[in-house]
C-alpha cells in the first residue's frame, strides 16, 4: 500500500504514514515522484478533505509541541545542576506537559517515541538532580549540627577550666599546702 499524501510504501495495516504522518487511505498505484526537497516527498495537501487536514496538522502540532517541551526540559535540567531543584522542578513541569501533548499523536507517528523519550529523559534527569541536592542538604545539615555540637563541647571544657582556674587563685593562703 502506498501514502497518498507522499507516496512512500506503508504497511498494509497502518492507519497514519510512518514518513509523513497523513491518515491512510488503501491506494493501489504507484508512488508519486519525488518533488525535490533533498530526495524527501512532500506532503499533497490537495487529496485531503479539509477534516483530514485539521487532524494531521493537530497531530503534527502537538509532535512540534511536544518536542519543544522535551528540549526545554532537558536544557532547565542541564542549567539546574547549580540552581538547588530550582530550574529541576521546571524541567519536570516541562517534561510533563510534554509528555501529555504526546497523548494525542498517534502511537504509528515517525518521531513520537523521540519526542517521549526527550521528555522522559529531561524529568528522570531533573529529579535525580533534586534527589542529589536534598541529600546534598541533609548532609550539610547533618555535618552543621556535628560541628555546633563539638564547638558547645569546646566551650564547656573551656569554661569548666576557667571556672576551676579561678577558684584556684581565690583559695585561701591557709587552704593551700605547702610541701616545704
Amino acid at each position: 500500500m502506498y501514502c497518498k499524501a507522499c507516496g512512500k510504501v506503508v504497511p498494509d495495516d497502518a492507519v497514519y504514514c510512518p514518513q509523513c504522518g497523513a491518515p491512510l487511505e488503501k491506494v493501489d498505484a504507484e508512488p508519486k515522484q519525488n518533488t525535490g526537497n533533498n530526495g524527501n516527498y512532500q506532503a499533497n495537501h490537495n487529496n485531503m478533505s479539509d477534516k483530514e487536514r485539521q487532524e494531521m496538522e493537530f497531530i503534527q502540532g502537538r509532535l512540534n509541541k511536544g518536542r519543544l517541551y522535551g528540549v526545554v526540559s532537558i536544557v532547565c535540567s542541564i542549567l539546574g545542576l547549580g540552581s538547588f531543584g530550582t530550574l529541576d522542578v521546571i524541567a519536570i513541569i516541562f517534561g510533563y506537559l510534554g509528555l501529555k501533548s504526546l497523548k494525542a499523536v498517534p502511537n504509528s507517528y515517525p518521531d513520537k517515541h523521540m519526542a517521549v523519550t526527550l521528555n522522559r529523559a529531561g524529568i528522570i534527569c531533573s529529579a535525580g538532580l533534586i534527589i542529589l541536592t536534598a541529600i546534598f542538604i541533609i548532609i550539610a545539615l547533618c555535618y552543621t549540627l556535628h560541628e555546633r555540637n563539638k564547638t558547645q563541647r569546646i566551650i564547656k571544657e573551656v569554661d569548666k577550666k576557667k571556672k576551676d582556674f579561678f577558684a584556684n587563685i581565690a583559695m585561701d593562703p591557709a587552704e593551700m599546702k605547702t610541701d616545704v
